[in-house]
């Protein structure tokens, strides 16, 4: 679904207790996704799918980042049990989910992801993700808006 408004702010702790904010992350493009548990088959796959291609990404000038309601303690035994390459934030409360529209009926993550350019408007929403093939649609959309802002 293609959108045309700011993203809303955060101020979340990532895996080291470090807060990032959303202005921080200001620049490039931001593939912003939101998943409902660490370590869990369908997070991991997602995560691993994102590492995998993470130099794609970074080509197109995007950064990705994953955010879940895991403390940063259990954020970062994640990635080092599963070699990630991406960092992941900490919404213990599930209060960004909910401004970002990533929760579910049942008051869970709803696995969706957010593609935000360079002035940080989101472009592009995906929810109630499949994982299978989702990373590869997401560097679809991404190309298409990289290749359309750069000629």
């Amino acid at each position: 679904m293609r959108l045309f408004h700011q993203i809303p702010d955060f101020e979340l702790e990532d895996q080291d207790g470090q807060v990032v904010t959303r202005d921080q992350l200001a620049g490039d493009y931001l593939v912003l996704y939101f998943y409902p548990k660490a370590n869990t088959s369908g997070c991991t796959r997602e995560a691993r799918d994102f590492t995998c291609r993470i130099d794609e990404f970074k080509k197109l000038g995007a950064a990705v980042v994953g955010v879940s309601p895991d403390k940063p303690s259990a954020l970062t035994k994640f990635i080092a049990s599963r070699e990630l390459g991406i960092p992941l934030l900490s919404d213990p409360g599930k209060a960004y989910a909910e401004k970002a529209g990533a929760i579910n009926d049942k008051g869970g993550i709803l696995r969706s992801t957010f593609l935000v350019d360079r002035q940080g408007v989101l472009r592009w929403q995906w929810k109630g993700v499949k994982v299978d093939g989702h990373v590869e649609q997401v560097l679809d959309v991404l190309k298409d808006l990289y290749d359309a802002e750069n000629g």
